[in-house]
């Protein structure tokens, strides 16, 4: 059992019966002199005598069937067909000349391929006309499947013969080789390359699958198949649906093949055949695939975007969090989005997807850097789709990374409208990994900025990635003064400053030459922005604050930020540490908050700005009437806990201060120093005429010292007073 190969080596005129083959085997004389047949010294055998057998002693096939194969050198021409004999047989005797054998006769333009049966001097079936030439090596296979007997000349089937009767071999017999020299024409053909096998497992084919489908295309995956005779050939093969007239897909010969040229809303059926060097040929089971509508393709543009402040070209490509917003009636989109972030952080490398103002779950997840599209279905009526920026970050290394909407496939019959972005009264956050909601399960919707946009109402833009600090965009005048002309083109109401941590925590610079660039940073944005309340907020709570390479602690640093709105009255001071506590951080890393942390984050932000939504759901808004005396503002003051609000905080007049920014104009203190407590934490702030007199907005930003507190605008007590 198993398989028998010689290639013949040893030295020249050594002979075979006394040679041992390549798996071990041994020869043995059936018809003819002992030693006779000789090695060629190149890998081959010759008999420069009379004819002979010799076959493989010491091997038994399982069964009778199995396969014999040599290489025919043809040394020298000879146009004798009758007399020169060379090639292999198969289920022959041990002690008589019998089974079958595949021969050459001569070795000219003219030769013949014939099937013999031992001790029958007929051929068995119709000689197969072949041409050969001096120098040339060709192959012969002796194939026996039960009654069936085939003969290969190069691995075409030349010969296919049914025995029955007196010509039937049944015995498992013996594999060798038959050589008969014309006179004049010894050593004329080599022997060279045998082998004998027993037959390999039937043909099975592999299974085939549709992988995806567009309006013109289809593409077809497919298994390997198994058992068969090496090599295997596959080939994709097309029918219309239903039709059982099958073609060939040209060059589709490897997994997978993407077919062309079709038809729109239309269905194929798919088979592959999977041909061996028999050649047997079986076919896989059929699969259809469906294209789809007539589709079109909107590439985004940068001008589509909103709240992005980039080209969509050069890194960063497009903000975080910035956004393109259409509608369509169509039942699904095609999303086609890239990545350059998978690499660093696969985790985060996605788009937020949300439908008729509802966040999907799981967004869009890349599995790899580079392009990848999504199908977006079930969609009915009309849907108003949006797509949202990933995280982003340089990674430590200058360019910045992340993930990008490209594209938006439709089909040709639904209707598509962009949504033409505003600038509207956006509030824009300078900031870094925190800000583009590193460590929460997804960024691009759990992140503070996000949180504030769809919890809170708020336009929100970000100007962040991870690893950015101050010292990245101001330790140069140049530097300093190309970020100022950028963030004061995104014309933003409110520019929140919550950079720092990473000036401190990857030692950029010292807390002193910080602080310098901080109020340079504020000074250039209120000259550029008369208009935008600049808010202040230094670094969030860290798990560890000790000091740096430049000897300063984060403390140190957040003092500056303290010392530089302390001198400028316009602005908007926010105490970082009393966003969050150590506990709302990722314990991996102590630096970033987790999911639950940035929505405290958003919390926190949003009640700064009085406009945050209670646990009823109710819009808290103060209404001013222009014009009219006796008006005020009303707060509700709260000490802040796990939860969305604490107890009450009475007794705190004193500590509260609030800021008024009248049409667009800097923030400036109120003309009362301090609220009147009414009573359970609410808080009275009177409003002069003058500062009734807007006619477009009013923006009160109230704060208290003390620490833990959070103030709310209070609509029970908001409006005229009388």
């Amino acid at each position: 059992m198993g398989q028998v190969t010689d290639t013949f080596q040893g030295s020249s005129g050594a002979t075979l019966d006394s040679h041992a083959s390549d798996s071990g085997n041994t020869w043995a004389m059936e018809v003819g002199t002992a030693g006779a047949l000789q090695l060629t010294g190149s890998g081959g055998v010759s008999l420069p005598g009379q004819y002979l057998e010799i076959d493989v002693s010491n091997w038994t096939p399982a069964a009778a069937d199995y396969d014999v194969s040599c290489s025919l050198y043809i040394n020298t021409v000879c146009a004798n067909t009758a007399s020169l004999m060379s090639g292999i047989g198969g289920r022959a005797g041990a002690s008589s000349f019998t089974g079958y054998f595949a021969l050459l006769m001569g070795a000219c333009s003219s030769s013949v391929i014939k099937l013999w049966q031992g001790g029958n001097g007929t051929p068995l079936a119709t000689s197969a006309a072949i041409s050969v030439a001096q120098g040339q090596t060709h192959t012969l296979k002796l194939s026996m499947r039960g009654n069936t007997i085939t003969v290969y000349w190069d691995g075409t089937a030349v010969i296919t013969y049914t025995a029955s009767g007196s010509t039937i071999v049944s015995a498992i017999g013996r594999a060798g080789i038959y050589l008969n020299p014309a006179t004049g024409y010894a050593n004329s053909v080599y022997v060279e390359n045998f082998a004998a096998s027993d037959p390999p497992a039937t043909l099975a084919a592999g299974t085939a699958s549709v992988v995806s489908t567009t309006s013109s295309t289809a593409t077809i995956a497919w298994t390997a198949a198994s058992g068969g005779v090496a090599p295997i050939a596959a080939q994709l093969r097309q029918s219309a649906h239903g039709a059982n007239s099958w073609s060939n897909v040209s060059g589709a010969t490897s997994s997978p093949a993407t077919v062309p040229g079709l038809s729109p809303s239309t269905s194929y059926d798919y088979q592959v055949a999977y041909t061996d060097a028999e050649p047997v040929t079986v076919y896989s089971a059929t699969v259809t695939a469906t294209t789809t509508a007539a589709a079109t393709t909107y590439t985004v543009q940068a001008c589509d975007l909103w709240d992005n402040g980039y080209d969509n070209v050069n890194a960063p490509r497009q903000s975080y969090v910035s956004r393109f917003i259409f509608t369509t009636n169509a039942a699904s989109v095609t999303i086609n989005g890239s990545t350059t972030l998978y690499t660093g952080y696969p985790a985060w490398s996605e788009l937020g997807i949300r439908v008729n103002g509802v966040t999907q779950s799981p967004p869009l997840v890349f599995t790899a850097n580079g392009s990848q599209s999504f199908t977006v279905s079930g969609l009915t009526g009309t849907s108003t789709i949006e797509i949202i920026a990933g995280l982003q970050s340089d990674e430590g290394g200058g360019t910045v990374y992340g993930s990008f909407v490209n594209s938006v496939t439709y089909a040709d019959s639904a209707s598509f409208a962009v949504s033409a972005p505003t600038v509207g009264n956006r509030i824009l956050i300078y900031g870094d990994s925190i800000a583009v909601g590193a460590d929460a399960t997804y960024p691009e919707t759990q992140g503070y900025i996000p949180i504030l946009r769809y919890s809170y109402s708020f336009r929100t833009m970000a100007e962040a990635w991870g690893y950015r600090s101050l010292y990245d965009d101001a330790n140069t005048g140049t530097l300093l003064s190309a970020f100022v002309s950028r963030i004061a083109g995104y014309t933003p109401a409110i520019v929140w400053l919550a950079i720092g941590t990473n000036d401190y925590g990857l030692n950029k610079w010292s807390a002193a030459s910080f602080g310098t660039a901080y109020g340079s940073l504020m000074d250039s944005l209120h000259a550029a922005l008369p208009s935008a309340v600049i808010v202040a907020q230094t670094p969030i709570v860290r798990s560890s604050e000790a000091a740096n390479g430049s000897g300063n602690t984060l403390g140190q640093y957040r003092a500056q930020i303290a010392a530089a709105c302390a001198t400028r009255p316009w602005a908007c001071f926010v105490d970082g540490t009393q966003i969050l506590a150590t506990t709302d951080l990722d314990l991996a890393d102590g630096v970033h908050p987790s999911t639950a942390g940035q929505a405290k984050y958003a919390a926190a932000v949003a009640a700064i700005f009085g406009n945050v939504t209670n646990s009823q759901g109710v819009n808290m808004e103060n209404t001013i009437w222009p014009g009219e005396s006796h008006q005020g503002l009303a707060f509700y003051a709260a000490n802040y806990s796990g939860n969305f609000l604490g107890a009450p905080d009475t007794g705190d007049a004193a500590n509260i201060t609030c800021l008024l920014s009248i049409d667009g104009a800097a923030a400036a203190s109120s003309n009362t120093a301090h609220p009147t407590e009414i009573g359970g934490g609410v808080y009275w702030l009177p409003l002069s005429l003058a500062e009734t007199q807007i006619a477009k907005k009013l923006i009160c930003i109230p704060s208290s010292t003390t620490a833990g507190v959070v103030i709310f605008p209070f609509t029970a007590a908001a409006g005229r007073l009388t």
